[in-house]
């Protein structure tokens, strides 16, 4: 039996520091579990990578994770591990894209007991990197504590959330309750360091719940765009039309997206780093949020991936689609 104690929790925010004054931080808890003989691991260092879009496509950053999957495999000293959601289709059935691996049943199984299935396998994109599936419909009955404790802890509004906020923010809390259980099992028994890095806001209460648990993670989160940037482009303006009467917390009202950009500010300052894509999406999130993204990490593209993914597809079919 190995003994893992964990530091009290810590919130870098001085605007939370002052919320919470008169309440004393949490004691040091004693983890206890029996380690895990496993090569799983192989170098002091663990990344995990969270994103709404894993194996979900439904959106941009699908195609950035399915994409840059080798070239991380190969840059990386130790292999990453992606986190998505396991989504069950109009007929109650899952389609699947991944194989599932052998070995990590004992771990399925202590996800299970805590009401969170989870499916671990290699993605069926180049590379075929690691995934953790993770199933989160036993959540929507504690939703409501779930929000609160955002709240709570980070001053999270998500009051005017509907239900295309909650469901991504039951996915995060979930997808930071099974890395923690996977932490304690393949990474703190062999003293390694861990970084997770969350995509957009859609996975950012994740990072903030492991913030809350487990402060000696490091974390990152990336603003592929902002919320209320997406929505003004969707509608032809610019943020600058947006903000140029308003507040940003008075435009999300406007546009009806408190609850995003609420958790989306929050994420930003508090991961370790703040990252985006562009200039323009950093001069972006520093307006809105306060805080100027860096370093900036420019989409990749891999086009031997790309054309791998796309399949075969002959001329007279490529034109009629230009056409």
């Amino acid at each position: 039996m190995t003994e893992v104690v964990a530091a009290p929790w810590h919130v870098c925010s001085s605007d939370w520091k002052q919320a919470q004054r008169d309440e004393p931080p949490r004691a040091a808890t004693t983890l206890s579990f029996h380690p895990v003989e496993s090569s799983v691991l192989t170098s002091p260092f663990q990344s995990f990578e969270v994103s709404w879009e894993t194996c979900n496509k439904v959106g941009g950053v699908h195609g950035v994770l399915s994409a840059k999957a080798r070239t991380a495999l190969a840059a990386l000293p130790q292999e990453p591990i992606l986190v998505g959601p396991w989504l069950l289709h109009a007929n109650g059935r899952d389609e699947p894209t991944i194989d599932e691996e052998e070995g990590f049943d004992d771990f399925a199984l202590a996800c299970r007991e805590l009401g969170l299935p989870v499916k671990v396998g290699r993605w069926r994109v180049p590379g075929e990197p690691r995934v953790i599936l993770v199933e989160f419909s036993q959540l929507y009955g504690s939703k409501d504590t779930i929000l609160t404790s955002l709240w709570e802890d980070f001053g999270v509004d998500s009051l005017s959330g509907g239900w295309d906020y909650v469901e991504p923010v039951l996915f995060g809390y979930a997808a930071g309750r099974v890395i923690e259980l996977w932490w304690d099992r393949y990474v703190a028994p062999m003293d390694q360091r861990a970084v997770v890095h969350v995509h957009d806001w859609l996975a950012a209460s994740c990072l903030l719940y492991l913030k809350r648990r487990l402060p000696a993670i490091g974390t990152v989160f990336t603003t592929h765009a902002s919320a209320l940037g997406r929505q003004l482009a969707e509608q032809g303006r610019s943020l600058g039309d947006g903000l140029d009467k308003s507040t940003p917390a008075e435009l999300a009202t406007q546009l009806r997206l408190l609850a995003q950009h609420s958790i989306e500010g929050t994420a930003a300052v508090q991961a370790d780093v703040y990252t985006t894509v562009s200039e323009v999406t950093a001069d972006e999130a520093e307006r809105l949020h306060g805080r100027r993204p860096t370093p900036l990490l420019p989409n990749g593209i891999d086009l031997e991936v790309l054309d791998r993914l796309a399949g075969p597809v002959d001329a007279q079919a490529a034109r009629r689609v230009i056409e």
